[in-house]
């Protein structure tokens, strides 16, 4: 059985993980199809998401949701580009795209999903990936916590965003080098990870088993 973060983008837990600067090609498969993304709103920043390329029948929807599915910014039918600036806190927020009329799918439904922060691109790394439990991918384990050690000159740091509700830790301002994950939560076992980090994000998932 593959975790549940290896399905389809279908809905808010198979959300794709989108960074600045990336573009995905996507099209609706199904009835009300809904493709969902995932991106870490950066506080006083733009947040642009365009859609390109659109096939004859694709005309697509964008929505934004905060983590509580509260309803942040919706494009109108003929509107292509959605810009958005993170003035709250700095952690997960979601997109969704859907076709206007949900009852057209399939050929010539496709698109190009593009997504930037208005600054300059990362310089730095970033590792990103859900926590999960080991016997039930789906399960979201609460009280994480983690630190990394920089193995090149044994850099301890903890300052790392782990959302709860979502499952999901965030790290970044990474030099490039091998990282050790330390990752502890209540009622599990220690787990430790080596992660080499680039210049582009890097998605490490991690599962804990119980204790």
């Amino acid at each position: 059985m593959k975790p549940f973060f290896y399905k389809d983008h279908d809905n808010s837990v198979e959300a794709s993980f989108i960074f600045s600067g990336d573009t995905e090609h996507h099209e609706f498969d199904a009835a009300e199809d809904e493709d969902w993304f995932i991106f870490y709103g950066e506080g006083g920043r733009s947040h642009v998401f365009e859609i390109e390329n659109r096939d004859v029948r694709c005309e697509p929807v964008i929505t934004l949701y905060n983590a509580k599915f509260e309803t942040l910014k919706r494009t109108d039918k003929g509107e292509y580009r959605l810009e958005w600036r993170c003035r709250g806190e700095e952690t997960f927020y979601f997109a969704k795209v859907t076709n206007t009329d949900g009852s057209v799918y399939g050929d010539d439904t496709g698109y190009d999903f593009h997504f930037y922060v208005t600054s300059a691109p990362f310089s730095t790394g970033q590792i990103f990936g859900y926590v999960c439990d080991a016997h039930s991918y789906s399960k979201r384990i609460q009280g994480v916590d983690i630190i990394y050690v920089n193995v090149g000159n044994g850099i301890v740091r903890e300052d790392v965003y782990y959302s709860n509700s979502l499952g999901i830790c965030y790290m970044s301002g990474l030099e490039k080098g091998n990282y050790t994950l330390i990752v502890n939560a209540p009622g599990y076992k220690e787990s430790q990870v080596t992660v080499i980090v680039g210049s582009l994000p890097i998605r490490k998932d991690i599962c804990l088993w119980p204790e």
